[in-house]
C-alpha cells in the first residue's frame, strides 16, 4: 500500500466533489466513500489507460473458459493442489537447512497417488538429466522405472492450468503408481539419470512448513548439491470442484500503487455449496473481512515487508454459503473498515467496465511485491485492462523481481 497519494489528482477531484455535491454533504452518510471511489477510479485510468466496455475483471473466467495449453486431462476428479512449495519462490536458507540436517528415509505418502512439484534447482543441475519413479504395478505388477513427465535437467518448467483455473508451475500428478519401492535398489522410489548416463539413488526426505520435501543430490566437492522437489499426496475430489480462481484486492485506503495485494485469497466452490477459501497475503494496513471473518494475517504480510510464509483458511458449510447467496466468487464480500469511529466499512466491488477493487484470476498466479504497480509485475496488464482479450492472458508474463517478495531488487 503506497503512503503517499496522488496530490495534484486528488485535490482536483475534490474540489470537482465538494462543488458538485455540496447538498449532499448533510444528508449522504457515504459520502466521503463517494468521494474515495471517484479519486481511486480517476487513478485507475490515469495509470491504466480507458477501461474496455464490459469488463468483467476475469470473475467471468472462474469455472474453465482459461483451460488452454498442456493437456491437464488427468487431473480431472483430483483435489487440485497449488503451491505445494509454500513460499512464492518455493527455496529458502531455512528449507535448504532443513533438507541438509534431515534424516528421514520415509515420508506419510502412499507413493500410489502423489504430486511432485518443483521447487529449486541444484546449482550444477545440468549433471542431473532427467527423473525418474519407481512403479510396483508396472509390468503386470513385476515393477519397473518410468520417467517422470517434465522433469529433466534439474528443472521443470512447464506451467500447466488445471481443467478449471488453477495454474500449477512445474507440477505432475504421478497416479496408480503401486506403492513400493525397487527390491533391487534397497526400495527405492527415485533416481535421477547423470550426465554419465548412469542412474544415482541418492535423495532423502525432509519436513518443512507441514510439508514433505524430495532432495535429490550429487556430490560437489564433497558437499551435496540437492534438486528439490515438493511431494504431497494426492487425494481423489469426493465433492467436484465447480469454479475457483485467486482474488486480488486494492482496499482503497490511500491511492495511486495499485499493486493489488491489500489482501489476496484463493477461493474454491464445490457442487455441494461448500466454498474453502485460503488468505495468501495481507498487504494493507486497514482491517479487512473476507465472507464476514476478520484477515488474521497481520499488516503487510506476505508482500516482501512482513514474510511468514503463513495462510489463514476459511470454511463455509453450503447451507451458510446458499444463506447468504454465495454462489460465485464475485458474490463473495470483502469489507475494509477504515479508520476513525465514524468513518462507515465498505465493501469492494468489481462493477462491468468500471474501475476494480478486486479482480480475479488464476490460482497459483504471484501477487506484485508492495509498493509495485501491477502493470510492472505483469507487462500485458494494461492492455487487458484496455482491449479484454478473451481468454484473459495477462498473468502470463510476469516480471519476476517485481513478484518474489524481494524489496531490495526492485530499485533501479
Amino acid at each position: 500500500m503506497k503512503k503517499t497519494i496522488l496530490g495534484g489528482l486528488s485535490i482536483l477531484l475534490m474540489s470537482v466533489a465538494f462543488v458538485g455535491c455540496s447538498n449532499e454533504v448533510s444528508v449522504d452518510e457515504n459520502y466521503a466513500h463517494k468521494k474515495k471511489v471517484m479519486e481511486y477510479d480517476a487513478a485507475f485510468e490515469q495509470e491504466f489507460g480507458k477501461i474496455a466496455e464490459g469488463h468483467n475483471w476475469g470473475f467471468d473466467q472462474t469455472a474453465g473458459a482459461r483451460t488452454r495449453g498442456a493437456d491437464v486431462s488427468s487431473f480431472v476428479g483430483w483435489e487440485i493442489p497449488t503451491d505445494l512449495t509454500s513460499s512464492k519462490e518455493g527455496w529458502s536458507k531455512s528449507l535448504q537447512a532443513a533438507l541438509e540436517n534431515s534424516t528421514l528415509t520415509t515420508i506419510n505418502v502412499d507413493f500410489k497417488n502423489y504430486w511432485l512439484q518443483h521447487a529449486a534447482k541444484a546449482m550444477h543441475h545440468k549433471n542431473m538429466k532427467k527423473l525418474q519413479a519407481y512403479d510396483s504395478s508396472a509390468n503386470n505388477g513385476a515393477g519397473g522405472w518410468i520417467d517422470v513427465i517434465n522433469f529433466k535437467d534439474g528443472d521443470n518448467t512447464v506451467e500447466n492450468k488445471s481443467y478449471l483455473n488453477t495454474k500449477l508451475k512445474g507440477t505432475t500428478l504421478m497416479k496408480d503408481m503401486g506403492g513400493s519401492g525397487d527390491p533391487a535398489n534397497n526400495n527405492k522410489m527415485f533416481r535421477w539419470l547423470g550426465s554419465d548416463n548412469n542412474y544415482y539413488y541418492d535423495y532423502k526426505f525432509c519436513q518443512y512448513n507441514g510439508m514433505y520435501f524430495l532432495g535429490l543430490y550429487n556430490y560437489i566437492s564433497n558437499k551435496p548439491d540437492y534438486w528439490v522437489i515438493a511431494i504431497a499426496q494426492a487425494n481423489k475430489a469426493e465433492d467436484e470442484l465447480k469454479e475457483e480462481g485467486r482474488v486480488l484486492c486494492e482496499d482503497m485506503g490511500t491511492v495511486g500503487d495499485f499493486d493489488f495485494n491489500d489482501v489476496v485469497f484463493d477461493v474454491q466452490i464445490f457442487e455441494s455449496g461448500k466454498i474453502v477459501i485460503d488468505i495468501k497475503a495481507a498487504g494493507g494496513t486497514l482491517p479487512i473481512t473476507v465472507a464476514g471473518e476478520a484477515v488474521a494475517l497481520g499488516e503487510m504480510t506476505n508482500t516482501g515487508v512482513k514474510d511468514a510464509d503463513k495462510t489463514q483458511q476459511i470454511t463455509i458449510d453450503a447451507e451458510t454459503a446458499k444463506t447468504n447467496k454465495w454462489f460465485t466468487i464475485k458474490d463473495i464480500p470483502v469489507v475494509v473498515y477504515p479508520a476513525g469511529d465514524s468513518a462507515i466499512p465498505y465493501e469492494l466491488v468489481a462493477e462491468p467496465g468500471k474501475a476494480p477493487q478486486k479482480i480475479c484470476t488464476c490460482r497459483g498466479v504471484y501477487w506484485p511485491d508492495e509498493y509495485v504497480s501491477i502493470k510492472d509485475a505483469y507487462v500485458d496488464f494494461e492492455d487487458w485492462v484496455k482491449n479484454n482479450p478473451q481468454p484473459a492472458t495477462w498473468d502470463e508474463n510476469r516480471v519476476e523481481k517485481f513478484t518474489n517478495l524481494i524489496l531490495e531488487d526492485n530499485k533501479d
